[in-house]
């Protein structure tokens, strides 16, 4: 292989797109979950509804909770693999042409 530099530059690249991309999707996968929420939530606040329906709204307002839990977590993760990533890519620059 000749330039070895370049392909880790396109490597990360790659990656470093990909993981914007993650943190996009992440993003609004965090959004539509505190939509889904409030939604509940309100649902809850309603006084005609059967306890029966109350139990299972209940449910799914945990469920939620734990789901944004669980993509907040995945979101932190990502964004610690971005800084990484250009963090590298930054290293990779400052080698010279051939000096890998």
């Amino acid at each position: 292989m000749k330039n070895l530099k370049q392909y880790l530059i396109e490597e990360v690249n790659k990656k470093i797109k990909e993981t914007k991309e993650e943190i996009r999707q992440s993003d609004e996968n965090l959004e539509i979950l505190e939509a889904k929420l409030k939604v509940e939530k309100r649902f809850l606040e309603m006084q005609d509804i059967e306890e029966k329906m109350r139990e299972n709204i209940n449910f799914s307002v945990q469920f939620i909770e734990s789901d944004i839990i669980t993509e907040k977590e995945r979101n932190v993760e990502l964004k610690d693999d971005l800084k990484m990533l250009l963090a590298r890519e930054r290293v990779i620059n400052k080698f010279e042409d051939g000096g890998l």
